[in-house]
């Protein structure tokens, strides 16, 4: 029924080397997967050595060069990308004076508004009266009079009361850095 087994070879080793021989199935390697880790490999590589280097690249998988290039490139953007997520932005220095911070988010003016009542509503001369009005010192009459404050006015007390500031993109290497005080 069987061949009769070689010397020196029991029935456990054959199961064995049989288990072995099924658990790895033959991994064939489709031209895509070879053409995608070419890229990577592209992708870490030195401009000079990518310039020496791709046309020899092109012509093994047999794609146009311009198309390499292009490839390279979305590995180059995806790599920029998943370090920039990993990058935290950092903190802006704290105000020495204690003044609480009031972030300027240029793509959302709304929110920056909405805060900044709650910030000027904890100072004791400010008050609402039909709009934004404040106490002031009239030194013609020797007394207090009740002013209204004009958009200057508020922007003045928000910068009295508070440190206005947002991030900019550094252009040169896309770091976020503090940009300092905002005047509205």
């Amino acid at each position: 029924m069987a061949d009769p087994l070689p010397e020196g070879t029991t029935a456990d080793t054959l199961r064995a080397m049989l288990a072995q021989a099924m658990a790895e199935p033959p991994r064939a390697e489709t031209p895509g997967d070879a053409l995608r880790a070419d890229v990577a490999r592209a992708a870490a590589m030195a401009r000079e050595d990518w310039l020496a280097a791709r046309l020899d690249m092109a012509r093994k998988h047999r794609v146009p060069v311009a198309e390499l290039d292009a490839l390279r490139a979305a590995a180059l953007r995806t790599q920029r990308q998943a370090e920039e997520a990993e990058r935290e932005a950092p903190e802006p220095p704290v105000d020495p004076r204690g003044w609480a911070d009031l972030l300027v988010n240029g793509a959302d003016l709304p929110d920056t508004a909405g805060e900044l009542p709650a910030m000027l509503a904890t100072v004791p001369h400010l008050f609402d009266r039909d709009g934004p009005a404040r106490i002031a010192r009239d030194w013609t009459r020797d007394g207090f009079v009740v002013e209204p404050l004009t958009l200057n006015g508020v922007v003045n007390e928000a910068h009295r009361i508070a440190r206005p500031w947002q991030w900019v993109r550094n252009r040169g290497s896309g770091e976020m850095k503090w940009a300092g005080h905002y005047a509205a």
